[in-house]
């Protein structure tokens, strides 16, 4: 228990304290789309902000659009945010997305990207968490570790990107390809 406390204070301890920035803009002219930009690092609070933007967005009859543009952060408030997102229907696109931001991409109901382009890749790894378990298993870090894996099997029907993730190390993230972000199901349009 003492080593899972402090693997797990390390992780809070290694997330930055600065809060993503958000903005919304007006849906153009005769359009039904709401733009919502998220760039930053993913904070508690964060989840608090976006559902907000999207309720008022719903609200107003306009269809979300998350754009997102992250080094990742906290993976609870990543998933928690992917869930905000799906509830309310939104679609998502990327620039830069690495880490946890992943996570929360995955929730959009349409999930568009120009991964084939470098500049805008998803990139993943293995949670932090995941380099301790490796380590020294407990039956703590697997259940918050099968809470990830149930998590993306949730947003895109397939175990294939936990598997993929948890191969690669957290101090070497690797881009998906095309076709992994095809055969994962973590990409639904390549634009």
């Amino acid at each position: 228990m003492k080593k899972y406390l402090l693997a797990l204070l390390l992780v809070i301890l290694a997330a930055p304290a600065d809060a993503a920035k958000f903005r919304k803009e007006d849906p153009p002219e005769g359009r039904k789309y709401q733009y919502i930009y998220m760039d930053d690092v993913i904070v508690p609070g964060d989840d608090v902000t976006l559902e907000q933007l999207l309720s008022e967005t719903v609200s107003a009859g306009n269809t979300p659009v998350v754009v997102l543009v992250s080094r990742g952060g906290d993976v609870d408030i990543s998933m928690v945010m992917g869930r905000s997102i799906r509830r309310h229907g939104a679609i998502t696109y990327h620039g830069y997305c690495a880490s946890s931001c992943v996570f929360m991409y995955l929730g959009g109901v349409h999930r568009y990207s120009k991964i084939n382009n470098d500049e805008v890749p998803l990139y993943v790894h293995r949670p932090k968490l995941a380099e301790v378990y490796l380590a020294d298993p407990t039956p703590g870090m697997f259940k918050v570790l099968t809470t990830l894996k149930d998590y993306i099997v949730e947003m895109t029907e397939s175990e294939e990107l936990y598997t993929i993730m948890m191969q690669i190390p957290f101090k070497d993230p690797r881009p998906l390809t095309a076709a992994e972000a095809r055969s994962t199901k973590s990409v639904t349009q390549f634009y």
